[in-house]
């Protein structure tokens, strides 16, 4: 691409000339010559490449109109929407929308919009072909998480309906082959990143002390170097954990500590990137592996340890055992430290540990309940699951498990084919048991209650309380113990305590869930009062 080159349509006038150093410009005609000639094209953009934030740009200057650019997570969709908005110098909602559960800044008139893969799947329920969009972006596809790989499915059907739709799928660590096979060998395209130098350090053997010892430890040794840091732990209770720990010791004393994890509150998530006088010690999760930059980092300790959601077969028991991270999990954590200047990772692990490990993280398809999925399937009228295009396969035993409980549901028949409930139940943004639960309630004539305990119950980690009221302290679980206690005035089953809540939601002295959480309660019970009244209390019997 020239120097000076702007682009300007009847609408919006875009000026790439403060971003012709991203790599992604270097492949720019590439790109968009593939994707003339194929419908999927494959985007393998390192990080600092610039893909995230640039190719839904250059579509717009190579003729595309519609552009869905999807991410995993809500604050990656978020910051990417704010950033090309000012970037095209225009608002949120006014040509670049963002489309997320419980917030919808779009207009008839945007180009581009950022949402949330799982958002996008939401979209096929009443909108099966998708047809607002002419490009689909699917970004951070290396996650392979249920929404991504369920999309990267239903993409291949889709292609087949609507021959000229194009779908760009771009990562900065990606399993290419096996992607490129799925959609008939498309075309790959590799994209060098704008990494710094970074230094990366390994333990000299196994720590024989607690690892958050090691990790304060650590720290100490680094703080007085220029630059913030940034520590990847495996859950909120490491976090705050090393919140305690980093509070109590004076070497910390002119340190500020950030915690950022998936169910932080939005607007607590954003204060990572906000300017500070003073060094920074970011305590994050995984949520911080990809699409953010987290300004100003030149440092990454990594426990090299994430929470792995996997489902037990047998015992239908689903777990979050903490695991081992991939090798390509570890370089996306090491990546953050170079994004902005040179740095340095600190693995607190062996370089022996690193090199025993898997390359890529196994898809959460193979690891999941999949009854929901199956339910999805179905709800296209693919009984046949072989014609359903997958990535990758779970074993017979998880779908046989799956269909074990659909049909348990009545859901399904015994033959596997859904039935007119279990259709009813696929246009519920709800789980499957949940959906079951609300047809009982309305049989019983409780459907009004039940509608309040499965939106809390549909809301993830419900009971999460005020982070800054309560230091981190969880809420004490009731128990029956509570029966006994005449003093106790506190009700002894978490759902009557949820109904009084609910009745009386303005009165902040009888509860301490946040307002994003109370937010998104009211949102799902709206929506699943709405779609009952649509049904009438007839459909949803057998």
């Amino acid at each position: 691409m020239e120097k000076n080159q702007k682009f300007k349509n009847n609408f919006i006038h875009i000026d790439f000339e403060p971003f012709l150093h991203l790599p992604i410009f270097e492949k720019e005609n590439e790109i968009f010559n593939a994707l003339k000639k194929h419908s999927v094209v494959l985007v393998s953009g390192a990080t600092g490449s610039g893909k995230s934030t640039q190719l839904g740009k250059l579509a717009l200057k190579h003729g595309f109109s519609k552009i869905a650019h999807t991410q995993p997570r809500r604050l990656a969709a978020q910051t990417l929407a704010y950033r090309v908005a000012q970037e095209l110098n225009v608002n949120v909602g006014q040509g670049v929308g963002l489309s997320l559960r419980f917030i919808d800044q779009t207009s008839p008139n945007d180009f581009v919009t950022f949402l949330t893969d799982g958002l996008l799947l939401a979209k096929l329920n009443h909108n099966p072909l998708l047809k607002e969009y002419d490009l689909i972006i699917l970004d951070e596809a290396h996650e392979r998480s249920l929404n991504i790989d369920f999309l990267l499915a239903y993409f291949k059907i889709l292609l087949r309906k609507r021959p000229h739709l194009k779908i760009i799928i771009t990562s900065a660590t990606i399993d290419l082959e096996n992607f490129s096979k799925h959609f008939n060998n498309a075309p790959i395209i590799e994209v060098s990143g704008r990494l710094y130098p970074v230094r990366i350090h390994y333990l000299k053997e196994e720590p024989q002390k607690d690892i958050l010892e090691v990790l304060i430890e650590t720290l100490e040794n680094i703080i007085l170097k220029e630059g913030d840091i940034l520590v990847f732990l495996p859950t909120e209770k490491y976090i705050s954990d090393s919140l305690k720990s980093i509070k109590k010791n004076k070497n910390f004393l002119n340190v500020e500590c950030l915690p950022l994890y998936a169910r932080l509150p939005l607007q607590k998530q954003k204060r990572i990137f906000q300017k500070s006088l003073k060094k920074r010690i970011i305590l994050a999760t995984n949520v911080a592996e990809t699409s953010i930059t987290v300004p100003n980092i030149r440092f990454v300790v990594d426990l090299g340890l994430a929470r792995i959601k996997r489902f037990h077969y047998h015992q239908r028991i689903e777990r979050l055992p903490i695991e081992k991270i991939s090798r390509s999990a570890a370089a996306q954590r090491l990546g953050r430290a170079g994004r902005v200047q040179s740095g340095e990772c600190f693995r607190l692990y062996t370089e022996e540990d690193f090199n025993q490990r898997p390359a890529y993280n196994d898809s959460e398809i193979l690891r999941s309940n999949l009854a929901n999925v199956l339910l999805k399937i179905k709800s296209f009228q693919f009984n046949d699951l072989v014609h359903f295009p997958l990535l990758d396969s779970p074993e017979q035993r998880a779908w046989q498990s799956a269909e074990k409980t659909l049909i348990e549901l009545d859901a399904c028949d015994e033959n596997g084919h859904l039935t007119a409930l279990g259709k009813r139940f696929a246009r519920l943004p709800i789980d499957v048991h949940l959906a079951r639960i609300l047809l009982d309630a309305q049989n019983l004539g409780v459907l009004k209650e039940a509608l309040v305990l499965v939106a809390a119950l549909s809301v993830a980690h419900f009971w999460q309380e005020n982070q800054e009221k309560n230091n981190f302290e969880k809420k004490p679980t009731l128990t029956v113990e509570n029966l006994n206690n005449k003093n106790d005035k506190k009700p002894f089953s978490q759902f009557i305590e949820c109904l009084n809540i609910w009745k009386n939601l303005e009165d902040k002295k009888h509860h301490h869930l946040t307002p994003q959480k109370i937010a998104e309660w009211q949102d799902i019970h709206s929506q699943l009062t709405r779609l009952f009244v649509k049904e009438s209390v007839n459909d949803w019997h057998h």
